[in-house]
């Protein structure tokens, strides 16, 4: 009975009490909340500045990559430049057209091969004779005869007719396979035919039995000749124009040949 009384006479007393206990308690919690709420802000905002610090890296780190590889293109293309220059310098050099003095009314230059033309037609127009004779292997060999008179010194003649008879250095082939021969052989013994370089060219012509040949003509010649006249009754074979070789021996211009 005195409880009650107590607690009624106090009543207002354990209310205020209560009160400010649940004002503390909500409080703290409203506090605590906040509190929780900056360190995830703080949080969030470390690991955004280390992604950005981490972006920024590797893009910086890309961007050197970058700037090293395009500089060491930039460096290997001006080497393949001076390179190439070089090389189309010693290739102009090596393969530079020889030239050769002909007499005749003016003097004048002209590259080799015209002034073999033109000492072959001086030579039929003229008191000098060419000679053709057709060798056993069905080629034809053209010599020039000289008459040597006064008018004309010893010393001329004998440099013409050298630069008439000179003879590049042959290798031979052996038959083709679909347009292409296999190697360079050293000798003639069982050629068909015979290649050389000329002002960087490499040439090929017929060069080998006639007899066998003829027996064997599609495997001789498909797609390394082209035919003028009949095979049918043919017993000799003239070279008319030689053919053209690539480094690897495969026919870009076939040569031609003639049946008689």
């Amino acid at each position: 009975m005195e409880w009650n009384l107590f607690l009624a006479k106090y009543a207002d007393v354990f209310f205020y009490l209560a009160t400010m206990e649940a004002l503390i308690i909500a409080s703290l919690i409203i506090y605590l909340f906040f509190r929780r709420w900056d360190v995830d802000n703080d949080n969030k905002s470390k690991n955004k500045n280390k992604d950005v610090e981490y972006t920024s890296s590797l893009l910086n780190k890309k961007n050197a990559e970058v700037v090293y590889w395009r500089n060491a293109f930039l460096d290997a293309d001006r080497e393949l430049k001076v390179l190439k220059s070089s090389i189309d310098s010693q290739n102009d050099q090596k393969y530079k057209k020889r030239y050769v003095r002909i007499s005749d009314e003016s003097e004048h230059e002209t590259p080799a091969s015209e002034g073999y033309e033109a000492m072959l037609k001086k030579a039929l127009e003229s008191r000098n004779r060419v000679r053709e004779t057709t060798n056993g292997d069905g080629t034809v060999k053209r010599e020039i005869e000289f008459e040597i008179t006064n008018d004309e010194p010893v010393s001329e003649l004998i440099e013409e007719q050298a630069i008439v008879t000179f003879t590049p250095k042959y290798d031979y082939l052996e038959t083709a396979n679909s347009g292409q021969f296999r190697k360079l052989l050293p000798s003639d013994e069982k050629s068909l035919f015979r290649t050389w370089v000329e002002n960087g060219v490499r040439k090929f012509e017929f060069h080998g039995n006639v007899d066998n040949a003829l027996a064997n003509f599609n495997a001789v010649f498909d797609d390394v000749c082209e035919i003028e006249g009949k095979q049918t009754g043919a017993t000799q074979i003239t070279n008319v124009e030689p053919g053209i070789l690539s480094s690897q021996l495969k026919v870009e211009k076939k040569a031609i040949i003639k049946l008689t």
